[in-house]
């Protein structure tokens, strides 16, 4: 592989262009990432062509360098053909031996034996997380090839989220993972955000959780009591209020709903306020499901509106009540900003006042500590 198929591959399918072509888009991404990154994703994107299902592979069979390999080497690789590398988003199980891990593809359902001396090299933490990792036989189980993405914080429902605002005809497990294979740069990209930790608020992970849903208002309403309300365009903007217990402009839920098209729109901050907000609406007398249409980290959602080069609406009224009352900003602002303080901080080697830039940035404290721990980790 290393030695002959990989740079024959590279010259004779003029794949290291290919690969610069899909890079130019992103070049200011990509500029940012260590030097050693870039080798390890342009020898995982030859691979992956040489050994996908009807790969190169197939065609090279019949070359002379590899009909003078011994003959368990040509046994090896019609192994390879019927064997096919993957790309696959995989949640770790156990690990019954060093270097190997029962390991689930979180897309097919498949568990797979898989052996990965880096992966065992990360940490309880990371391992614990959702990988993004392209699977090669071996001749005995799967092992990892090429540079493992560690997305902390993530899930399935992120990456559902990033492929169907690629192409919204993307609907299914299936055809995310066949537009991971037809476009595996797109998910390189994601090592832009490997190991970025959880936004936090009270103690569970920040998504954004909405939902569209045919609707009407209630013939005999109750929701004075439950939601701050404004009407603009024709359009009810219900605010769940926070409990007297809760701060006052705690982040919850808001939901908008569009009388002329009868449709209901809800959006909260985390899947228990999502819960949360669709309660309080059908005891007020809407009557809705209580699943979700899309849960969204606000890291994949900035994420993806920096590689589409496009911002994301997650309802068609978020422009109509900008200056309308909030219930908190943008969480990824804050932690925009908290970075910007920090990072002068770790490159001096000292210890900022941890508390006080949360209270500046507006991000719960526990949210600042895990951030500023994982970069002590990484710069140690």
């Amino acid at each position: 592989m290393d030695e002959f198929l990989i740079p024959y591959a590279a010259q004779r399918e003029d794949l290291d262009r290919e690969m610069i072509r899909l890079m130019k888009p992103h070049v200011q991404i990509i500029k940012e990432w260590d030097k050693q990154v870039l080798p390890y994703f342009m020898g995982e994107y030859i691979s992956y062509r040489l050994l996908k299902r009807n790969g190169l592979l197939e065609k090279y069979l019949d070359h002379k360098a590899i009909q003078r390999r011994p003959a368990e080497d040509k046994e090896f690789l019609q192994i390879l053909v019927s064997k096919a590398a993957q790309f696959a988003f995989i949640k770790l199980l156990q690990s019954p031996a060093p270097d190997f891990f029962q390991a689930l593809d979180l897309f097919t359902g498949e568990e797979i034996l898989l052996y990965s001396p880096s992966l065992q090299k990360s940490s309880v933490h990371d391992q614990a997380q959702m990988w993004f990792v392209l699977r090669v036989w071996n001749g005995e189980c799967w092992t990892c090839y090429g540079l493992n993405i560690c997305l902390s914080g993530l899930t399935p429902d992120d990456i559902y989220f990033y492929a169907s605002e690629m192409d919204p005809a993307v609907d299914s497990d299936e055809e995310i993972m066949a537009h991971v294979h037809a476009h595996p740069f797109h998910y390189f990209l994601l090592h832009d955000i490997s190991h970025v930790p959880d936004i936090l608020t009270g103690g569970i992970p920040m998504r954004f959780v909405t939902s569209e849903d045919p609707a009407s208002f209630p013939d005999q309403p109750n929701i004075s009591e439950t939601f701050e309300c404004e009407v603009r365009d024709a359009i009810l903007q219900m605010t769940l209020l926070a409990k007297e217990s809760e701060q006052p402009d705690k982040l919850i839920g808001t939901a908008y709903l569009d009388e002329e098209h009868k449709t209901l729109y809800r959006v909260a901050y985390s899947e228990k306020n999502f819960d949360r907000l669709t309660t309080a609406l059908n005891t007020a007398g809407f009557d809705i499901p209580d699943e979700p249409i899309l849960s969204v980290a606000p890291l994949m959602l900035e994420f993806a509106e920096r590689i589409l080069m496009r911002k994301i609406p997650l309802h068609p009224f978020e422009e109509l009540f900008d200056d309308a009352v909030k219930i908190g900003e943008d969480p990824t602002d804050g932690m925009n900003r908290f970075m910007d303080a920090l990072i002068p901080s770790l490159n001096a080697g000292t210890k900022p006042d941890i508390a006080q830039l949360a209270r500046d940035n507006n991000i719960p404290l526990e949210t600042a500590e895990a951030v500023y721990q994982h970069y002590i980790n990484l710069l140690k």
